[in-house]
């Protein structure tokens, strides 16, 4: 537009010439004037209709912009989506920094310079983010897609391993117990792949963790050359300074860990954490490990509606290491693992129910709980090994099911453990539905035959032949042969359960019982022998029943 134009007055006439002069001036001014607006009409110099629309207010052909202060054009969005930076809102969508998001550009620089602007929420519309080096995470940052299927950080390919999001001093705080640290952060809603088979070398997790109360949810972390989510924090059971009041722990929903080299995940703290709805599947190092250390606490965390199947190793593995681990389980599922399905070490206990373990390599659930293990509605069937062990001592199982297991249904090796036969199912299994080849004490005694406790073994050659039975209670078919009237006959019973201060039950029954008194003697650690005393003389076959009753120092 032109400049305010000024005529000369009239009053300012004085003859004929100067009206003349003054008015071809104030012509002149005219003519400058409209020459410098558009033109209405569109023709030249400057064509109004081609580039405005007075009568809708609207502007055409804007030019596409040359820097960040020239306004958009619809046009100028990406995908159709016009992007706007909100002023004085840490929310920054990558696409407005440069990112693309197609799987080719290497998105890197454009999503530091997100990151950089406000911190805050980190948008990831939907697409493939090609990512050349670690993305850092840090305290009240959020790295937001649209759905861990739909927004996707992808390691780029041809190059060395690198993990893909980790938190900032990850490397100098982890295994020193370290409070100063990142909390109130997350990733939500994204998908992270390590493309584990397009790196040109070197292994890496794809997710490292060191801080509290942070937040992964709707996420999937697939393809690691490593450990697909590692996550430590320390022994700290204060929130530190600045921290805020709120629970240590991590709350962990809808993750989805697969095909990674290593374990799917480890997990040396938050203490306190909650999972819920997580799965780990086809990874190379096993589905989950929780670990404790004198650096690094993991103990007291929920695990619900928790499935670890098909990794090469253990399913789901407590081991306390050199600190504890206390892991409180519902709907915990381990299936066709090439080790056990869940286990338990002897720096952990385990508390909770509802756990199923089904086609795992190994036993399929393993308690070496020194102490303090109670579980109920357990469910192992199906595995290459013991249905359930428990080799710990002092913990409780009740109410469970070990069917087609190729071992034995359960075994026991530790003491002063609770398991009623009363409330289990047990059948089917390849070796004795119950093994009690340790110290078992109270668990096995005074149960019926048919709860499934004992087994039977026939005695062959004399009556004088050893027999060999390694449960708790039994039955020992005797040979069919002579007794002589007030002679003392016996033979002797190797069975491994027995220690020197347990007390034996015996009774003889069959045809002719009644002329019998039988009794255990030589007892001893590994075997014990049955006396045998006729009142007449006799030929038959003599069946004899045995309880073992543990001593008080067994």
């Amino acid at each position: 537009m032109t400049d305010k134009v000024t005529f000369a007055p009239i009053t300012t006439f004085v003859n004929d010439t100067t009206a003349a002069t003054q008015t071809n001036a104030n012509y002149v001014l005219m003519q400058n004037a409209i020459d410098n607006t558009l033109s209405r009409d569109g023709t030249v110099p400057n064509q109004m209709l081609s580039s405005m629309d007075m009568n809708s207010n609207r502007i055409l052909n804007l030019p596409s912009p040359l820097t960040a202060f020239e306004p958009l054009r619809l046009a100028d969005g990406v995908g159709g989506t016009f992007n706007v930076q909100a002023t004085n809102v840490n929310w920054s969508d990558v696409k407005t920094f440069g990112a693309r998001g197609d799987g080719v550009t290497d998105d890197t620089a454009s999503i530091n310079s997100a990151i950089s602007f406000a911190g805050g929420v980190i948008y990831f519309p939907v697409g493939t983010y090609i990512i050349s080096s670690t993305l850092l995470i840090d305290t009240g940052i959020y790295f937001v897609g649209q759905g861990q299927y739909n927004t996707i950080l992808k390691q780029k390919p041809g190059i060395a391993a690198f993990t893909l999001v980790q938190t900032r001093n990850f490397g100098t705080l982890t295994g020193t117990n370290g409070t100063g640290v990142s909390s109130h952060f997350g990733l939500l809603s994204i998908g992270l792949d390590g493309n584990k088979a397009n790196v040109s070398s070197g292994t890496a997790n794809t997710v490292n963790i060191y801080g509290y109360d942070y937040r992964i949810e709707d996420v999937s972390i697939i393809n690691s050359t490593a450990i697909g989510l590692y996550s430590e924090w320390s022994t700290n059971t204060t929130i530190p300074v600045g921290g805020g009041t709120e629970d240590m722990g991590a709350d962990i929903k809808k993750l989805k860990v697969n095909s990674c080299t290593g374990y799917g995940i480890t997990w040396h703290g938050p203490h306190h954490s909650h999972f819920n709805n997580v799965r780990s599947f086809l990874n190379g190092g096993g589905g989950c490990l929780i670990q404790s250390s004198s650096t690094f606490s993991a103990t007291k965390c929920q695990f619900t509606n928790f499935r670890a199947s098909s990794n090469t190793g253990i399913g789901f593995a407590c081991q306390g290491g050199t600190g504890f681990v206390e892991a409180i389980v519902s709907n915990l599922f381990a299936e066709n693992n090439t080790g056990s399905g869940i286990y338990v070490d002897t720096s952990s206990n385990m508390k909770g129910s509802s756990l199923y373990a089904s086609g795992n390599g190994s036993n399929g659930i393993v308690i070496n709980s020194p102490s303090g293990s109670a579980l109920s509605a357990v469910v192992s069937n199906g595995n290459t090994g013991v249905g359930i062990f428990v080799g710990g001592d002092s913990n409780t199982i009740t109410s469970y099911m070990a069917e087609s297991n190729s071992s034995n249904g359960v075994s026991i090796t530790g003491q002063f453990n609770i398991i009623p036969i009363q409330s289990g199912v047990v059948a089917v299994n390849s070796a004795p539905n119950f093994s009690d080849s340790g110290n078992q004490t109270s668990c096995f005694v005074g149960v019926p035959r048919n709860e499934g406790l004992c087994s039977t073994v026939t005695q062959g050659t004399s009556v004088g032949t050893a027999v060999t039975i390694n449960t708790s209670a039994g039955q020992i078919v005797g040979f069919n042969g002579a007794y002589t009237a007030g002679t003392i006959s016996g033979f002797q019973v190797n069975n491994s359960i027995v220690q020197v201060a347990d007390t034996i039950v015996v009774n003889a029954s069959g045809a002719g019982a009644g002329t019998f008194i039988a009794f255990a003697t030589a007892i001893q650690n590994g075997s014990f022998a049955i006396d045998v005393l006729p009142y007449t003389s006799t030929t038959t076959s003599v069946i004899f029943n045995y309880v073992i009753i543990k001593g008080g120092t067994n």
